[in-house]
């Protein structure tokens, strides 16, 4: 899954750009999550706009190192995209969890899944990672303006009941979701993780009713299953209602829906990844879908087509679907 870049801002400053990065500390959260802090004067004009804001992270490629790609070079994108698949360092899409400045300078924070039956080159590397490491990430700019984008939690104004739902790679992201709520909303989560103990890095405020989904099978099905039940279809005499919905759903088809990882965020630009000028998007309540792409889609599609959710309430991402690598 590709994390949409937008473009630069100007001819010399992107708003997205590659950064070294080194790690500074590390600590084990949960029996699944580990907490990587990066530093180095590399970060210096690092920036975070918040919520789920997403970055891509390089792993070392197959000799172990990376191949030159000058950080301020606005071409790096290119440059990796034509190298040979042992030279191409993995690329992979993860959340800001922090960023802060400390004592040391600009300090980032990263929450990491590892998935030790099926390790892919981020689990495998943060399994093993150790202060004095570098790494290199793209992230936001700080010297460039404009609207950065990556983020995908834009609820409708006046929005205060919020639905959220997904699996481990959500978690870093819906921490910072909840962390931010406005005051007096109603918020309920679904997690589905091994681990009940893995709740420990979601950080959820007292005041929101977070439901455990233990995973007993295919990644997110249980989500799915979850969250299905606790929104029941409509009844038959609102069947004009339904319609309605599936009318405006946007899925074409169940091959679509097999074959390709989804994505949808209503109140972007989806050429830029920014938010829509002049947004008049107006809803009670809100639902934000992220994980295994098959899970995430069924969930929306009941939403939508049975339980007549508006489906410009509904932001729905597929971070990863299972048996295809993230590109």
């Amino acid at each position: 899954m590709l994390v949409h870049v937008p473009p630069a801002a100007t001819a010399t400053e992107p708003l997205y750009r590659l950064f070294d990065a080194t790690v500074i500390a590390t600590e084990r959260l949960s029996p699944t999550f580990v907490r990587i802090t990066f530093g180095g004067r590399g970060l210096d004009e690092f920036a975070w706009d918040g919520l789920d804001q997403r970055i891509k992270l390089l792993f070392p490629n197959a000799s172990g190192g990376y191949p030159s790609m000058p950080a301020d070079d606005a071409s790096w994108y290119e440059q990796w995209s034509s190298l040979s698949d042992d030279e191409r360092p993995p690329m992979r899409t993860y959340t800001i969890r922090d960023r802060r400045v400390g004592f040391r300078g600009v300090e980032v924070d990263v929450d990491f899944a590892l998935h030790a039956e099926s390790a892919g080159p981020g689990a495998a590397w943060a399994a093993e990672a150790h202060v004095g490491v570098p790494l290199r990430i793209v992230g936001p700019n700080a010297r460039a303006t404009g609207d950065r984008g990556a983020i995908g939690w834009l609820p409708p104004r006046d929005a205060r009941r919020f639905v959220i739902a997904g699996d481990e790679t959500a978690v870093p992201a819906m921490a910072c979701i909840l962390a931010a709520l406005p005051a007096g909303s109603r918020t309920t989560v679904f997690a589905e993780l091994r681990h009940e103990d893995d709740l420990l890095a979601l950080s959820a405020p007292e005041e929101v009713e977070v439901r455990f989904v233990p995973r007993t099978g295919t990644p997110g099905a249980a989500l799915a299953e979850a969250v299905c039940a606790a929104f029941p279809a409509v009844s038959r005499a609102d069947d004009a209602a339904r319609s309605a919905a599936a009318d405006s759903d946007g899925i074409d088809s169940e091959t679509e829906v097999l074959s390709e990882v989804l994505w949808e965020v209503p109140g972007t630009d989806p050429n830029t990844g920014g938010r829509i000028e002049n947004d008049d998007r107006s809803a009670a309540s809100y639902v934000w879908l992220a994980g295994e792409a098959t899970a995430v889609t069924r969930i929306r599609r009941h939403l939508v087509r049975d339980v007549g959710v508006d489906r410009q309430s509904v932001a729905f991402m597929g971070y990863w679907r299972r048996g295809r690598a993230e590109s």
